[in-house]
């Protein structure tokens, strides 16, 4: 909610397969704060293949050097970084700090309060900056 009330534009790139993404995604208050979800079945490939975040950054109009990956595994962090995004991880998903660093993220978030913050801080892009995450990682 705090991104969208700054103007951030949000997506979510997930291996859920749509008819089960759909209903996690209602669930967990995230549907309505979303503006493209890419699913299982709308890429080509799977993370930590590119495909899906380049998708996903063609469906809201953005460009990867303005956009941020957020993710809790490292296929999240290794998919976003090969899309050629900033990538951030996420401490209350499936891997540890240790595991997202090690993949490659620029650090990670401890809460989604933080995430914000590391997301707004992007002096590189427009004052919005924009985010990508997968269903869990979006949670902001």
């Amino acid at each position: 909610e705090q991104l969208r009330a700054k103007g951030v534009s949000t997506a979510s790139v997930t291996s859920k397969a749509r008819r089960r993404y759909g209903p996690d995604a209602s669930h967990a208050g995230l549907a309505d704060l979303l503006d493209v979800s890419i699913c299982a079945e709308d890429a080509d490939a799977a993370k930590p293949d590119p495909a899906p975040v380049l998708r996903a950054l063609a469906g809201l109009g953005v460009s990867a050097s303005l956009a941020v990956m957020v993710g809790d595994t490292p296929v999240d962090i290794l998919a976003g970084m090969a899309a050629g995004t900033r990538a951030i991880g996420v401490a209350w998903g499936h891997a540890g700090e240790a595991e997202l660093l090690e993949a490659g993220a620029e650090s990670v978030a401890s809460d989604p309060r933080r995430l914000c913050a590391l997301v707004l801080a992007d002096s590189s892009g427009p004052a919005t900056g924009h985010e990508l995450g997968n269903a869990t990682g979006t949670a902001a």
